[in-house]
């Protein structure tokens, strides 16, 4: 009798202590999210010194002629994005992170792009913000999301000069959608501090909250492939060691939330014409901008390489 009152107490702690946990964890990191404002971001305190740099970008683009698109995933998903002057022979298609959003992930890029001469277009990745979608996926669904906006920007304007940038969860995207693209209309593509995949990414943000990830993140795989049909351990380098497309990866050395370790593993893994550059001083999703002239310099040089 004893035993099996002991038996029953160990399981109901177990359900309350780890399968509880696992299930909340679940719904709240692949649910939809809604981005939060660069002015109410107050948790991320490293945008601080670069929100003058992003208001100032997010000015310049607000300058041009913009037009919202719509169109479907091919799972039927509502997809929308912004696309910024339309005119231009080349586009940068910019796909930004996880419950981010592309204006202030990318408005400093896209004024520096435009002025290379690139069509801006900042989507919203599926399960955020104007997307439909009930869950995000980390890449592995979002990446048949870019073939698409791929197909639909060669609709618009008549060429297939693009260039794919991707920061952290979008740089994943990229990363997973690099084998899958023409070399002939992709010509290269920027990383921009990613993950190696979901699975590593996962497990680093549960060490940092002192969570029991070897016991939580098996349930959490089992829900992730019954209920979303992806194998969240699908390495990006699994696509990369593929891909023809050039890539440049950037990755900050003080980055907390992808650590660099995790950008260069994908750097390495990469089988196409590559280069890397570690921004000194760089955290999460800011490298861009923190990296300055000299970064936009590397960048200039890259992009002229292959346009």
């Amino acid at each position: 009798m004893w035993i099996l009152i002991t038996v029953l107490i160990i399981l109901l702690l177990y359900i309350i202590l780890i399968v509880g946990p696992s299930v909340v964890a679940y719904f709240s990191v692949f649910g939809r999210k809604t981005t939060t404002p660069l002015s109410e971001r107050k948790s991320l305190s490293y945008y601080e010194p670069f929100v003058g740099n992003i208001s100032f970008s997010t000015d310049y683009l607000s300058k041009l002629d913009k037009q919202t698109l719509t169109i479907e995933g091919r799972d039927k998903t509502k997809l929308c994005a912004d696309l910024y002057d339309g005119s231009l022979d080349k586009t940068a298609i910019c796909v930004h992170g996880y419950a981010s959003g592309p204006d202030y992930n990318f408005a400093v890029q896209g004024e520096f792009l435009h002025r290379q001469g690139f069509n801006i277009l900042l989507v919203n990745q599926r399960g955020h913000d104007r997307s439909g979608g009930k869950n995000i996926c980390f890449g592995l669904k979002e990446q048949y999301d870019v073939l698409c906006w791929i197909d639909k920007v060669r609709e618009i304007t008549g060429n297939g000069n693009i260039l794919l940038y991707g920061i952290s969860m979008g740089g994943a995207t990229v990363g997973y959608a690099s084998d899958k693209v023409d070399k002939n209309v992709v010509k290269a593509m920027i990383i921009d501090c990613a993950f190696t995949s979901p699975y590593n990414q996962l497990k680093h943000d549960h060490i940092l909250r002192h969570v029991p990830w070897r016991l939580m993140l098996p349930i959490e795989c089992l829900l992730i492939k019954t209920n979303l049909h992806i194998d969240i351990k699908t390495p990006v380098a699994d696509s990369l060691r593929k891909t023809q497309i050039p890539a440049f990866f950037i990755h900050g050395e003080n980055d907390t939330t992808v650590p660099p370790e995790q950008g260069r593993l994908n750097y390495d893994s990469c089988g196409s014409a590559k280069q890397f550059y570690l921004v000194k001083n760089g955290n999460h999703t800011v490298s861009f901008i923190a990296g300055g002239e000299k970064l936009q310099h590397e960048v200039k040089n890259f992009i002229n390489k292959y346009f």
